[in-house]
């Protein structure tokens, strides 16, 4: 893996303040997707807030407690205010992507911009955006074709770009 120090993913507290979430944000969006397999793609559920980032995780566990514990904390939702709400209705969908994995059914039925103050546009694994089918993926490498044009690039030049591409894609 990389040098990088684990960050601690599980807030002791309540709301997470402004320079915790400026750090954390940097560290997930900024992880090499090679190291770090599992991602969402995720932003804030209001309609005007368009940006989206990438968060990348070494594993499926620490994608889902992020979900549970991390993300809907970035947006307020917090012990006493909508958090154990969230939390209830979140952690059996949960419980059910170990077994069955990070589904589009189970992405869609988690939904959590009603109660979680954001959405997850995606999630899965990276080879699925670099090499999988789903519209989501097309969309990606669509974008990403398009930045780089029709420019030869050896295979590994061509990695190198897409997971830059991913860094920046959505902002």
């Amino acid at each position: 893996m990389s040098n990088e120090p684990e960050m601690k993913t599980r807030p002791s507290g309540g709301e997470l303040p402004y320079d915790q979430v400026t750090e954390l944000v940097n560290t997930l969006a900024s992880r090499d997707p090679r190291q770090y397999p599992y991602g969402i793609y995720v932003g804030d559920s209001l309609v005007l807030a368009s940006l989206r980032l990438f968060f990348w995780f070494e594993s499926v566990d620490k994608l889902i407690e992020h979900i549970l514990e991390v993300e809907p904390r970035m947006y307020n939702v917090t012990p006493g205010h909508g958090l154990e709400e969230y939390q209830a209705r979140v952690r059996p969908i949960l419980a059910r992507v170990r077994e069955e994995g990070l589904t589009e059914h189970l992405r869609r039925e988690l939904d959590p911009s009603e109660d979680g103050g954001f959405v997850i546009d995606w999630w899965g694994p990276y080879n699925d955006l670099r090499d999988g089918r789903s519209d989501f993926a097309w969309e990606v490498r669509s974008r990403f074709i398009e930045r780089i044009g029709k420019d030869e690039l050896s295979p590994l030049e061509q990695e190198e770009a897409f997971v830059e591409h991913l860094w920046n894609y959505g902002v």
